[in-house]
């Protein structure tokens, strides 16, 4: 879900601000009438020699970025129920996708990349369905050929003895191609975990083929590979790759854009750690951002698929031209609002100082149905399928009965997804000590707002862009 993001701004702090906070707290100045004075000389010399020792202690973000791995409470695996809710919606959308696709040859083996994988059961659930589909689809065209094939050889050899039936026949016999799945994200991925569903999962599938006597077995099986790295980058060997699959990962940004983190720059992000409801200026330096992005994953892209190959997209969307305005249902006020607050209470009980609020930037950026257009029009090398901005995709982390049973645990529940996507970059940013009090105080607000939700129950529906390409 995060093989997007490629390196690390100089304000992300690996767990040094608590720290240095610490210290800057405890510095002794001199007695007397220099105190006053030197503290204030002091203030601007900190900030800077904090930006400084930032600079060199923090690792590239590729490094660092992922959901929360294990599989625990708070890991990104007991927590992307809503990621799997929404890939159910398009699901229909992937299948006939599929089924409209240039079928690769029988021959070789063809190959598929989850791209953003993270380390969660969803992609088990995505990969299996593309391969079965597939498996569907070379199925029906060994059926049809089979059916076709008593017609077709009693014409070849009326027209012509010496007629090329014989290979007819092996290509109606032939069965599916081999596949192999290529599971792609970030090196900060945790690949041990994701491995371990893999495993499970193969080893499921064919134990029932082995226990059952037709010996069939319900979902097909392929090779399956890891591969660490940034997907705005070349992953695969050129013209390799027949499907390309991403699922709720290519919003998130390949960098913080540098003139965000520029203390002297007009976007600094000063007051806010996202762009939802913030200044228009650093908005548009994230959407400036966001198009360098996705142009450089469809150029990508175009050098490792195939002719006639398939890319399916799905990713948070907006439908507001203003960038301000990356709306969703929980994200909008997770991600902002509320975690905005909380440091602010922080930084009023002094246990952070601003300047650590105000480095810290989500990387996510939600485009439009139109910014994702021009950048497949400026990329020239995909025909565009379908292409549009889904309103309607279910968001709802609790259903109605869970909260109106326990609107505490669906507030915990809440807070936990927030810490499963950005549990990481928080921990890194003001050190886990604090970052455990930061979640602790996040999750009463979420247990709140559950409590009124559990008062006045709507729907909650995420905005998604859909995306489906072939490569020329």
């Amino acid at each position: 879900m995060t093989a997007g993001l490629d390196r690390m701004g100089s304000s992300w702090d690996l767990g040094s601000n608590s720290k240095l906070q610490k210290r800057y707290r405890n510095d002794n100045y001199n007695a007397g009438a220099q105190l006053q004075l030197e503290k204030e000389q002091s203030s601007a010399r900190d900030m800077a020699d904090r930006n400084a020792l930032s600079i060199i202690e923090v690792s590239e973000l590729n490094a660092l970025l992922a959901m929360k791995g294990g599989e625990d409470d708070a890991s990104y695996a007991k927590n992307s129920h809503t990621q799997a809710q929404g890939f159910r919606f398009v699901q229909p959308v992937l299948q006939a996708a599929i089924h409209r696709m240039e079928l690769p040859s029988r021959q070789g083996v063809v190959r598929i990349a989850d791209l953003g994988c993270s380390s969660g059961p969803n992609t088990i659930t995505h990969m299996n369905l593309i391969v079965n589909t597939l498996v569907s689809r070379y199925a029906a065209a060994k059926a049809s050929a089979v059916a076709a094939a008593p017609q077709q050889q009693l014409t070849t050899t009326t027209s012509s003895p010496s007629s090329n039936s014989l290979s007819c026949s092996r290509r109606a016999s032939g069965g599916a191609p081999e596949f192999e799945v290529y599971f792609a994200d970030l090196p900060s991925n945790d690949f041990n975990s994701l491995l371990k569903h893999i495993s499970r999962d193969h080893h499921s599938r064919y134990h029932q083929r082995d226990v059952r006597a037709t010996g069939t077995v319900s979902s097909s099986g392929y090779f399956s590979s890891c591969v660490a790295g940034s997907f705005y980058g070349r992953l695969f060997p050129r013209a390799s790759i027949h499907v390309v699959f991403s699922s709720f990962s290519l919003h998130w940004l390949s960098k913080i854009p540098d003139v965000v983190q520029r203390t002297d720059s007009p976007a600094y992000n000063s007051g806010y750690v996202w762009i939802h409801g913030g200044k228009s200026v650093v908005a548009r330096a994230y959407a400036e951002q966001s198009r360098r992005d996705l142009l450089c994953f469809l150029k990508a892209r175009a050098e490792e698929m195939v002719s006639g190959g398939l890319m399916f997209l799905v990713l948070k969307g907006r439908k507001d031209s203003d960038p301000t305005v990356q709306y969703d249902p929980d994200g909008s006020t997770m991600f902002g609002t509320h975690m905005e607050a909380v440091f602010n209470e922080l930084i009023a009980e002094g246990l952070l100082d601003k300047g650590v609020r105000d480095s810290f930037n989500i990387p996510m950026y939600y485009p439009t149905v139109h910014e994702m257009r021009e950048a497949v029009e400026e990329s020239g090398a995909f025909v565009v399928d379908r292409l549009e901005l889904l309103n309607d995709v279910p968001a709802n982390p609790s259903t109605k009965a869970e909260l109106e049973a326990s609107p505490t645990d669906c507030g915990k529940k809440l807070a936990k997804i927030c810490r499963s996507l950005l549990g990481v970059l928080v921990d890194s940013h003001m050190g886990e000590d604090v970052a455990d009090e930061f979640f602790r105080r996040l999750e009463l607000r979420a247990i709140a707002r559950s409590r009124a939700e559990a008062v006045r129950h709507r729907a909650a529906y995420s905005n998604v862009n859909l995306a489906v390409l072939i490569r020329k």
